[in-house]
């Protein structure tokens, strides 16, 4: 019998422990009575059934057996327990149960408690002091015992963040070492211990943790450490500050002990950020900006937010914006320096060789496929697509958080950049989150247009941060070292609630100063700067004239100091919290650590100093860094002007308007363009820079502004006298005049540039001669436009210049088709095609492709159009042309939908385009593939969806500024309103399709709309005026040599006339339409209603064998499309009223009279 009852404590944790009233209790366990005492404890508020003890205990023993030994080992417990027993252990003959009144302590049941509480987590870690009883090794407790080990992890890896958070890295080393201890392989936590060790000094303990994790995982796992591991081990070695899931260098220790302030508040702007990452990571993208003023602790909200990510399993990239912007898309690209060794390791192809552009680093690391050029707007939207597709490979096996800092002072290429990915994250694990203040209004209206349609087109939220509220800086008050209460009351009323200011000021409490208060956040930093010493305040004010990030190979240079004096100034301005390193983000490896504090000490800068500084700086970094000049150049233009060197500045500045273009930064090319020319005087200088400012301004497509800087481009040509550049300048005017259709003017440039082309120079001649033919061609003078492109194909062979000899045959392709002449057509492209494939230029390919296609269409071989289009969309994927890639699905859709059968593909390409189109933003390519939809979905009956993806098409082609989109759109409209009975609004958008493709000589959209307004004319019962309109159609194709797209037309007059009762021009109609039956099938959408035209004309005339021949065709047909379609598309499609009129006539020899 045991010991009387008294207070009963109980451990389970490590091994059995039992304490009664504080002195140990030796509780003997014969049998499985441990066993039984741990299942009832574990399982204390519910009773067990014998049955089931039994099983549980005896799983191998036959039933009966089980339920004799359950029973002696039950037995057991009165005699091991306190008397009297029944306080703990209630037994009886169906089930057993622990007491719950027993008033026992159990570790478990704290620790459940303790770990259920943030605020208690040291406690939990404390009373979790070994597996749950290690010497049970029974099935069932092994699953209770893991559950445990989680959750003692989970506390672990919980009070690691905590630990951090306030600042105290001993602590979370060394709470981090007892995860490892637990879970060797934790490389999450490895990460960290790296990082934190780097972090409080110890840069050769950090390598040492990482070499020692790598060789012990090799040797036991046969693995090596993932990428990210590698990534923080590498940038440590550099002496960078690593990217562990968050900027280590936040928690660098200083001398006088961390300034870095407890994190306390923003409970509920964490918790609305956490929401939006678990659907992020669920892959439905997000996007949140963060805002508030200067100071306010949006850096530190998204650094703890990243803390919370990367606990929960993320990838984090952070990148930020300077101030000002020193390169396009900069905060993006910082982001993906940042994990560098991740971008490298992704799988080399098209996406990472054009994200090179940006991040030339890669080079160096990996082998890269070489970058066809595109042209101008779809090598931009290559590049971001490119961005897009690598940010998307990297959330693949975790998901993916990126922060950009400051985009606030995002420039026009950064934005858009941005909106792209807005749209295009929706489907993938990412989640963007970028911070801004709000204070320069003026400058900002561009990033709110962003931030509004992100909100409106991808949900993004924006997260705006109040100042703290007295009790959070109260609370703040009460974590901080060395203040006591008066100091926490100052410091609470100081500092007004915001934390840039706060910290300044308990700096200033842990320095021993009186609390003597700034009157403002820019005094406080003031004060900073003025009591540094003298070698680290001349260090900070060279850093700052350098920029808000800074290397300290460029400071030590610029300044001539010895090693030892910029180690010291180093690390005054370090532990003062003045810079600090820039989280392994390239070359430029220290960063200020507020704009603010830059500012500040750049007020401090002598001005007789700044100038001689500026200059110096900029030659520096021009040796320092050779390679990375084309991404310097704007900031070293900027400092040789501020410095007084205007040869220099101009040359940088004409460096980077270049890389900018090559880049599709248009805006900001134009703005240092501009720069440039209002500070250059060198002739040769201003007609380079006006030659690029043409291209910006032609690109851009503003006339007006396209024909300010070629007029300024020709006076300066004018007074230099270079042959070279005169020749540009007249090609730039040719391509203006072509573009507005002024052939006086291009005639006039094109005579000059005769006078001046170089003897034996083939390229240039051939330059000349294409540009004449682009310009005949768009004033349907397709004579000498063939003539020219002649010229320009013997040029371009003479010069062997493949890329022109593509282009002139492409050129004379078109044109035969344009003119009816395909078979020649054809030729020509084979030929192209021949030549493009010998350059092995995709680009080429792809051109010669498109030319073609556009030859099979005319001449509606839809096999040789599938042919060529599925080609052509292999090359746009291979060559990551995202906008020829959309084309090549249109153009399947059409195919498909021609072909018959192939439905659902034909929607799933239209669909594909249609994504792609508005990911990428062109709502051109959009009203496109919509339009191209819409006639295939008339085709199919659908008349209510070809009207809505029609009327949709004109808005985009409308919001486009597409005038021959329009006219299509519009065109198409009045047939569809017609034909369900909207007469007016037929004959309103027929009227304007016609006005438009008169006014800009749009010939072929004539006929096309002409036939649609005749259909509409006919609907409402003119058909006179159907007639009329219909032969003038015909007219025009004829003389258009499109006569293959007659044969609906034909049949439509057959119909009319003998509506009429002439059957005579009924009769000429359909022998017209029967001449050519190959037409029937591919040059019109109904080809069985054309037969079916012509057997009701047959049938009228008496001519039964005729009659019954055109019927038949005309049903199998029918059939053929019909047998094809979904139940849904079948039902619609034979609704259509001459299908239901076809179907009678076959089934029942019911003709419709009058013939319709």
């Amino acid at each position: 019998m045991g010991k009387t009852a008294g207070h009963l404590d109980i451990r389970l944790f490590g091994h059995l422990e039992v304490a009664l009233d504080g002195a140990r209790f030796k509780l003997a366990t014969p049998r499985k009575s441990l066993q039984v005492l741990a299942y009832l404890l574990l399982h204390r508020d519910v009773p067990v059934s014998r049955e089931y003890l039994a099983f549980l205990l005896y799983p191998d023993d036959e039933e009966g057996a089980a339920r004799t030994k359950l029973r002696a080992t039950l037995s057991e417990l009165p005699k091991i327990l306190p008397s009297p027993s029944t306080r703990y252990v209630s037994i009886d003959t169906e089930k057993v149960a622990w007491n719950p009144e027993s008033g026992i302590w159990l570790d478990v049941a704290a620790f459940d408690a303790a770990a259920a509480d943030r605020s208690r987590l040291a406690e939990a870690i404390d009373l979790y002091r070994g597996d749950l009883l290690p010497e049970i090794y029974d099935e069932w407790l092994e699953i209770i015992r893991e559950r445990y080990r989680n959750i003692y992890l989970r506390a672990l890896t919980d009070f690691v963040s905590e630990a951090r958070r306030n600042a105290n890295l001993p602590l979370a080393l060394e709470t981090a070492r007892k995860v490892l201890a637990v879970d060797p392989w934790r490389e999450d936590i490895v990460r960290r211990i790296i990082a934190m060790r780097y972090a409080g000094g110890d840069r050769a303990g950090a390598l040492r943790e990482y070499a020692d994790f790598a060789k012990r995982l090799h040797a036991e796992i046969g693995a090596d450490p993932m990428p990210e591991t590698a990534a923080v081990a590498e940038r440590i070695s550099r002496d960078q500050a690593p990217d562990d899931g968050e900027p280590a260098d936040e928690f660098r220790a200083p001398a006088n002990g961390s300034a870095l302030l407890p994190f306390v508040g923003r409970r509920d702007e964490m918790e609305r950020m956490l929401e939006a990452w678990s659907r992020a990571a669920r892959g439905r993208g997000a996007c949140v900006f963060v805002g508030g003023e200067a100071g306010i602790g949006k850096s530190r909200l998204v650094l703890e937010f990243a803390h919370a990510v990367e606990e929960r399993g993320g990838r984090v990239l952070t990148g930020a914006t300077s101030s000002p912007e020193t390169v396009p898309y900069e905060s993006v690209v910082d982001a993906f320096r940042s994990a560098l060794p991740l971008v490298a390791a992704l799988k080399p192809g098209m996406a990472l060789a054009c994200v090179a552009a940006l991040l030339p680093e890669l080079y160096g690391r990996v082998t890269l496929q070489d970058v066809p050029a595109l042209d101008a707007d779809r090598e931009r939207m290559r590049l971001f697509e490119s961005l897009f597709r690598c940010v998307a490979d990297l959330a693949a096996p975790r998901p993916l958080l990126m922060i950009l800092e400051d985009v606030h002072w995002a420039e026009a290429a950064s934005l858009d950049l941005l909106q792209f990915l807005f749209r295009r994250i929706a489907g993938v694990p990412v989640m963007i989150v970028a911070t801004y203040r709000d204070e320069e209004s003026t400058r900002l209206a561009a990033f709110h247009r962003v931030r509004r349609e992100a909100r409106a087109s991808a949900g993004a939220q924006t997260v705006w941060l109040d100042r703290l509220s007295a009790t959070d800086v109260a609370e703040l008050g009460a974590m901080v070292s060395q203040a006591d209460d008066g100091s926490a009351d100052l410091l609470a009323t100081a500092s007004r609630g915001n934390p840039l200011f706060l910290t300044q000021l308990v700096v200033e409490v842990r320095e021993g100063r009186p609390a003597a208060v700034p009157v403002s956040l820019e005094a406080a930093l003031a004060q900073r700067v003025e009591r540094l010493s003298e070698h680290a305040r001349t260090a900070a004010q060279i850093a700052a004239c350098i920029g808000d990030r800074f290397s300290r190979d460029a400071v030590r240079e610029v300044s001539a100091w010895e090693e030892a004096e910029i180690t010291e100034a180093l690390d005054e301005l370090l532990d003062r919290r003045i810079v600090r390193e820039a989280g392994g983000r390239g070359f430029l490896e220290y960063a200020f650590t507020h704009q603010l504090v830059q500012a500040s000490v750049a007020r401090t800068v002598p001005p007789q100093h700044a100038a001689v500084r500026r200059r110096r700086i900029a030659r520096v970094l021009e040796r320092l860094y050779p390679e990375r000049v084309p991404e310097l150049s704007a900031s070293l233009a900027a400092h040789y002007e501020a410095g007084g060197d205007i040869q220099n500045a101009t040359r940088c500045y004409l460096q980077a308007v270049r890389r900018s273009i090559s880049i599709g930064a248009v805006k900001e090319a134009r703005a240092q363009c501009d720069r440039a020319l209002a500070i250059a005087a060198d002739l040769r200088d201003r007609a380079q820079l006006l030659l690029e400012s043409v291209a910006i301004e032609t690109r851009a497509g503003d006339r007006d502004s396209q024909h300010a800087a070629i007029e300024a481009l020709e006076q300066v040509d004018g007074e230099l006298g270079d042959l070279e550049i005169h020749r540009a300048t007249l090609l730039h005017r040719m391509e203006y005049a072509s573009t507005n259709g002024d052939r006086a003017m291009h005639e006039r440039a094109a005579s000059a540039l005769r006078t001046c082309l170089p003897e034996g120079d083939a390229r240039a001649t051939a330059a000349l001669h294409q540009a004449e033919s682009k310009m005949s061609y768009a004033g349907g003078r397709l004579s000498d436009a063939y003539a020219s492109a002649q010229a320009a194909l013997a040029a371009s062979r003479s010069a062997g210049d493949e890329a022109g000899t593509t282009r002139a045959l492409c050129s004379l392709a078109q044109v035969e088709a344009y003119r009816g002449n395909l078979t020649h057509a054809d030729a020509l492209f084979d030929e192209a095609a021949r030549v493009a494939g010998r350059a092995a230029d995709p680009v080429l390919e792809y051109l010669a492709l498109s030319s073609g296609w556009n030859i099979a269409y005319q001449r509606r071989d839809l096999r040789r159009c599938l042919a060529l289009c599925s080609r052509a969309l292999e090359v746009a994927v291979a060559i990551g042309d995202r906008q020829a890639e959309a084309q090549a699905h249109g153009r399947m859709g059409i195919v498909l939908g021609l072909i018959g059968g192939r439905w659902r593909e034909s929607r799933e390409h239209f669909g594909e385009a249609l994504r792609m189109y508005t990911e990428t933003g062109n709502l051109a390519g959009s009203g496109g593939t919509l339009i191209n939809q819409a006639v295939v979905e008339f085709r199919l009956g659908s008349f209510d969806r070809a009207l809505m993806a029609t009327e949709r098409a004109i808005e985009l082609f409308a919001s486009a500024n597409d005038l021959r989109g329009r006219i299509t759109g519009l065109s198409n409209l009045a047939l569809q309103r017609g034909w369900t009975g909207d007469i007016a609004g037929a004959r309103e958008a027929g009227e304007a399709a016609l006005e438009l493709a008169r006014r800009l000589e749009f010939k072929l959209a004539e006929p096309s709309t002409l036939e649609n307004l005749s259909v509409a004319e006919a609907v409402a019962g003119n058909y006179e005026r159907a007639i009329e309109l219909a032969q003038s159609s015909l007219a025009m194709r004829s003389s258009s040599g499109t006569q293959v797209w007659t044969a609906k037309t034909l049949a439509d007059l057959a119909i009319w006339h003998a509506a009429l009762g002439d059957m005579a021009a009924a009769r000429d109609a359909v022998t017209r339409l029967l001449e050519n039956e190959e037409a029937i099938v591919t040059g019109s959408d109904w080809p069985w209603y054309c037969y079916w035209a012509a057997a009701q004309i047959f049938h009228l005339d008496g001519d039964d064998a005729q009659a019954s021949r055109t019927l038949l065709r005309a049903r199998k047909l029918m059939e053929q499309m019909a047998d094809g379609l979904e139940p849904e598309d079948r039902e619609r499609f034979m609704a259509i009223r001459w299908n239901v009129d076809l179907s009678n006539a076959v089934a029942a020899g019911a003709w419709p009279t009058p013939p319709r």
